[in-house]
């Protein structure tokens, strides 16, 4: 009886072949990628945005409303996945992030605050599905890789902005022209996931009712959800301020350009660590991967905040990308590896944690901004470097979650 339950779940499943996967996951990479890179190249070029609009001063709207669209897309995320289906929404998902284009033909600032949203909207989305996809068509023994992957994609998008943007620049003329190139990436890449994607059953009928009842009320009741967002919020407040604040700091010894390209190389070393240590561990030892990243993240953090050093700020920013993303893949796997886990509950656990975490991002960083304007510098990186230590003890909190029977 058994046997036969398992060969008609395997027959609807439905099935990829390994070329056909690695394709997927190249076009979903790169989609996610160049989203963060229009997103980094738009805050980069607002000086003249705003000035062409004739406005005074740089607004913060403009990277606002991409966190906001963020807050709202995952939210709504796994609501769209469950009611589209994964094709159509990630479809979606991928022409907002291509509005973006539109930006270079908008004649008034609220039209480019629009395109910049709904970019922002489809951003938040795709991030989601991302998880799906993995959770879906990945092998158990290589999610952990694909996750990996995936969870530097932002990164590199930026290490693309800053590589790329001057010589776009130069080559395009105006800023118009640029944020159609960039754009113009995204569209390319949304025909290609429309040729490559492919869609599956949230729940079948012979699934497990499981996945069925597994609500965003379940999931605001799952105390898992809290521990992982605990966790995850340290190290992400690092990698914002490390990216857009701790740059302007005028004692830094090191221009942001240089921060942003060494966290980016530092991610990227990671990410090829982390995966192929993460395969090695035993599954009792996975956590053990984020306490020492943990705690390794907070000493740089501490180097970071007393150096004046530039040899030594710049050898403490490359690590920091290295201590930031060594067990993302780890990390990243971890709703997976649930018991009962599917597609369906991951995306509505990974739609909540991305939702909340940008929620308390924007807290803390508004909090930050305002203690280096109010009191300073150093009191703010202190904060950060003691902020960081949540991805040290929130392993602990999730252990728990994952004893075996």
């Amino acid at each position: 009886m058994e046997q036969a339950k398992q060969l008609n779940n395997s027959i609807e499943k439905t099935v990829i072949t390994k070329e056909r996967l690695i394709l997927l996951e190249i076009v979903m990479f790169l989609t996610y990628a160049f989203f963060s890179a229009s997103w980094l190249a738009g805050s980069t070029l607002t000086k003249m945005v705003v000035k062409e609009f004739g406005l005074n001063g740089v607004p913060a709207s403009i990277n606002n409303a991409i966190s906001i669209a963020k807050i709202i897309g995952n939210f709504l995320a796994a609501w769209f996945l469950m009611k589209l289906g994964p094709k159509k929404a990630s479809v979606i998902a991928s022409i907002l992030i291509s509005c973006v284009f539109l930006g270079a033909f908008t004649h008034t600032f609220p039209m480019f605050i629009a395109t910049r949203f709904l970019m922002g909207f489809g951003g938040a989305l795709f991030v989601v599905y991302m998880a799906s996809y993995v959770m879906y068509f990945a092998p158990a023994d290589k999610r952990v890789v694909f996750n990996g992957i995936n969870g530097v994609a932002a990164n590199v998008g930026n290490g693309i902005a800053l590589l790329t943007l001057t010589p776009v620049m130069n080559m395009m003329g105006t800023w118009r022209n640029t944020v159609m190139f960039y754009g113009g990436c995204s569209i390319v890449l949304f025909i290609l996931w429309m040729l490559v994607s492919k869609d599956f059953t949230i729940a079948s009928k012979n699934d497990t009712v499981a996945e069925k009842k597994y609500s965003y009320f379940d999931a605001l009741k799952d105390p898992f959800l809290y521990a992982y967002v605990f966790t995850y919020i340290g190290l992400f407040m690092v990698f914002v301020v490390m990216v857009y604040l701790f740059p302007l700091n005028p004692s830094f010894t090191i221009s942001s350009k240089t921060v942003t390209l060494l966290l980016v190389l530092g991610s990227v070393l990671a990410t090829i660590v982390g995966t192929n240590l993460a395969k090695r561990l035993p599954v009792e030892k996975e956590m053990w991967s984020i306490r020492i990243s943990g705690i390794l993240l907070t000493l740089d953090c501490v180097v970071l905040a007393m150096t004046k050093s530039a040899s030594v700020a710049m050898a403490a920013s490359f690590l920091c990308g290295f201590f930031m993303f060594i067990s993302v893949a780890t990390f990243a796997t971890l709703p997976m590896k649930r018991k009962g886990a599917t597609a369906g509950s991951v995306s509505v656990i990974v739609s909540l944690y991305w939702c909340l975490s940008y929620i308390l991002q924007m807290i803390f960083y508004t909090g930050i901004v305002s203690v280096v304007n109010n009191i300073g510098w150093s009191t703010a990186i202190w904060i950060i470097a003691a902020g960081s230590i949540t991805w040290f003890l929130g392993s602990f909190l999730l252990q728990p979650f994952f004893k075996k029977d």
